[in-house]
């Protein structure tokens, strides 16, 4: 197991190194590729360079790569090269696309479609028409974006392709829902389901095709008819196993919920749905927020302000990091309403200001793309209107020379009379330039007084500026970073056991688990083992990791990792053997004896067999109280925890306590941050002795009122000086 991390870390650095090396290896033709360039002699010859230089450019100087691809494409259509239009096209779409210009990149996926067209390759035709229309559609470009579906749904009519027409008829009823035109958008939605009806085996075009006819109805609030449909669209992707599309329509089922006031359920699903994408490592970041902004939307309808406030800056940072333009806005008005709720004008107007920006430049984008696109059209058009131009400009000039005729005529008579006004004019003019010398000196002193003031006002308005994108750029990274925190702590929660687990084969158990940070260096881990004899074991460990926050976080991921493949893969289920091995592999995952690194983890740990009425426990420098009798008693860890190197203890000893298990008894195990939590008045520390005569005074009450205790103890010893210092991890269960 530990090899094999290493075996994977070797890898990506070689996969690293390679890549770096053709890069490497592409630059180094530059120079030769210009220098034939250079000295070429034929149009042909530059064409084919020019391809070349894009080509080896794309990946390293994107912009050059452009440079070159235009001078190539021009050339291609003088020669009528078709393979080299191509090649050209490709590479402007390409680079535009990795400069994350999609309004460019679509205009050359036009150009692309219209090759195709020409050259009769109908595949390549369909797919690239496919593409421009959704890149449309999700820059909101509508009317662009139904004018190119519709030229496809046409190729698929003719082509009798049922799947291809069920797909375009889909995405139409798409872009009228986006336009907020649910009765057209249902119309072409149930076109769609009418010929799903005679084809049964598009099993997953007909689970589209039922979300999308219950998004069309939940708009219209009609909820009943949208919660049929959305369920069955879940029993179908359930049955064709696409998790993706299932997170999808578990988000659904939960809008319904919302839109019902079924609040915890509504949030029941939406975080089930965002589980299922954490596990499958989705980067479909268009549909995660989505269901954050759900999920804090919900929270804002049931009075939540901290949680709405949480997801929605989560669903912002996940719009902002994948430059998802219209997932943005939703974000901004969110965060808007979010923030009135909290009574915070301020922030709700700075997002206010950062919606209506974004909206602003949303709209001028697309826009260009419009113009964009009309201009493309334009200039074919433009060259056929220039022959009928030349054929009409003889009678223009005729025209021309009859008028110049008449002017001249004209101006006789007209520089005639201007020198009689002129002579008038003049003599005034006399009597005026010593006025208005006096007034121009006057205006300058006045002009120059004005400049110095707008200069200062200028350069305020400069400083304000620069300060208020100081602010905002503080706020965004401070947003991202809380957001990853929080992201990460989900994904901390998801792989810690259930509470209801324990319960059900504990019997009923204690958790009071606090940590000091998002993410917490402590954790529990819980297993149930089948016997080979019949019967099951259950193990329960409460770890403390060093440190806390993220360092204390990735502790808990390599020990839980650890304890799985030593428990379940390897079936040891000793105490004191576990923790031995357990040592063993954090040191090889963190390579210690080359790095001398002494991170480890503290722990104890049970094993309890009900059958034979016993528990074993072994600790790494952490205790476990056994109550029994309604005497306490306390049976010490082993001196030395997980991991690190001990000089001293080279090998080390783990040994195993043997308890039998006797009714009306209660056990506990705990990390040291209630211990050494300071307080009390004074600043000092809680102390073990303390927390045993706590514990013994509280283990009579159900663990419901044990838990309680625990939260006011803990907040009472803190007091209003001291803040929380450390992970505090305690577990508690009774026989």
């Amino acid at each position: 197991m530990y090899k094999k991390y290493f075996f994977i870390l070797l890898v990506s650095i070689a996969l690293i190194f390679s890549f770096h090396s053709l890069l490497l290896a592409q630059e180094d033709q530059v120079p030769k590729l210009k220098a034939m360039l250079a000295r070429v002699k034929t149009s042909r010859s530059e064409m084919t360079l020019s391809n070349d230089l894009a080509d080896t450019y794309l990946v390293s100087v994107p912009d050059s790569a452009i440079l070159y691809a235009n001078r190539a494409l021009d050339l291609s259509h003088e020669l009528i090269s078709n393979e080299d239009e191509f090649q050209a096209l490709s590479t402007l779409k390409a680079a535009y696309l990795q400069k994350g210009m999609y309004e460019k990149a679509v205009l050359y996926e036009i150009q692309l479609a219209a090759f195709y067209e020409k050259t009769n390759n109908e595949e390549k035709l369909t797919e690239t028409l496919k593409e421009i229309g959704d890149t449309y559609r999700n820059e909101g470009v509508y009317g662009s974006a139904l004018q190119y579906y519709v030229y496809l749904l046409r190729i698929r009519e003719e082509k009798s392709d049922t799947k291809g027409i069920v797909n375009v008829m889909n995405d139409i009823g798409i872009v009228f829902r986006e336009q907020r035109n649910y009765k057209e958008s249902l119309r072409y939605f149930k076109d769609a389901f009418d010929l799903l009806a005679q084809n049964p085996d598009l099993t997953q075009e007909l689970g589209d095709t039922f979300s999308n006819i219950g998004t069309a109805y939940y708009y219209m609030t009609n909820y009943d008819s949208a919660n049929f449909y959305f369920e069955k669209a879940y029993i179908l992707k359930n049955k064709i196993g696409n998790f993706n599309e299932i997170a999808k329509s578990i988000n659904d089922l939960g809008l319904i919920q919302s839109a019902k006031n079924n609040y915890p359920e509504a949030i029941k699903r939406f975080t089930e749905a965002l589980n299922i994408l954490a596990n499958i490592h989705s980067e479909d970041f268009f549909t995660t927020n989505i269901i954050l902004n759900n999920i804090g939307d919900t929270y804002l309808k049931a009075g939540d302000v901290k949680k709405a406030l949480q997801y929605h800056q989560e669903a912002l940072f996940i719009a902002t990091e994948s430059h998802i333009k219209e997932r943005m806005l939703v974000s901004y008005q969110s965060l808007v309403e979010t923030y009135k709720a909290m009574n915070d004008f301020k922030s709700a107007y700075q997002y206010e200001h950062l919606y209506n920006l974004a909206k602003d430049t949303l709209y001028t984008n697309q826009t260009a793309k419009q113009i964009a696109e009309m201009q493309t059209r334009y200039d074919s058009e433009q060259k056929q209107k220039s022959i009928e131009i030349l054929s009409k400009q003889n009678e223009i000039n005729t025209l021309d020379l009859k008028r110049r005729n008449q002017f001249l005529a004209f101006l006789g008579v007209g520089l005639l009379l201007s020198g009689i006004l002129g002579f008038v004019l003049y003599s005034r003019y006399l009597f005026n330039k010593k006025a208005n010398k006096l007034l121009r000196a006057q205006n300058e002193e006045i002009m120059d007084r004005k400049q110095e003031i707008m200069t200062q006002r200028d350069a305020l308005e400069e400083q304000r500026k620069e300060l208020s994108i100081t602010l905002s750029e503080l706020d965004r990274k401070s947003h991202a970073v809380i957001s990853s925190l929080n992201y990460a702590s989900r994904i901390q929660s998801a792989i810690l056991p259930q509470k209801n687990q324990m319960d059900a084969l504990l019997h009923n158990c204690l958790l009071f688990f606090q940590p000091r940070s998002v993410v917490s260096g402590d954790f529990y881990w819980f297993a149930k083992v089948q016997k080979p004899n019949g019967g099951h074991k259950i193990i329960l460990t409460a770890v403390d990791g060093t440190g806390h926050g993220v360092p204390g976080a990735f502790m808990s991921l390599v020990g839980s990792s650890l304890l799985k493949e030593i428990v379940y893969t390897r079936q040891i289920t000793s105490p004191e053997q576990i923790l031995i091995e357990l040592d063993e592999g954090v040191k090889e995952t963190l390579q210690q004896h080359d790095t001398h690194n002494q991170d480890g983890m503290d722990l104890a740990l049970c094993v309890i067999d009900y059958e034979e009425g016993i528990m074993e426990f072994a600790g790494a420098k952490n205790p476990l109280i056994v109550i029994q009798d309604e005497e306490l008693q306390v049976l010490k860890g082993d001196r030395y925890g997980i991991g690190g190197i001990d000089k001293v203890h080279k090998h080390k000893d783990f040994h195993k306590h043997t308890i039998e298990l006797k009714k009306g008894s209660t056990f506990y195990i705990f990390s040291d941050g209630f211990q050494d939590q300071f307080g009390g008045g004074e600043g000092k520390k809680y102390g073990l002795k303390q927390l045993k005569d706590f514990l013994f005074s509280i283990h009579l009450l159900p663990f419901e009122e044990q838990e309680k205790k625990l939260a006011h103890e803990l907040t009472t010893w803190q007091g209003t000086k001291e803040h929380q210092t450390d992970d505090v991890l305690l577990i508690g269960f009774k026989v």
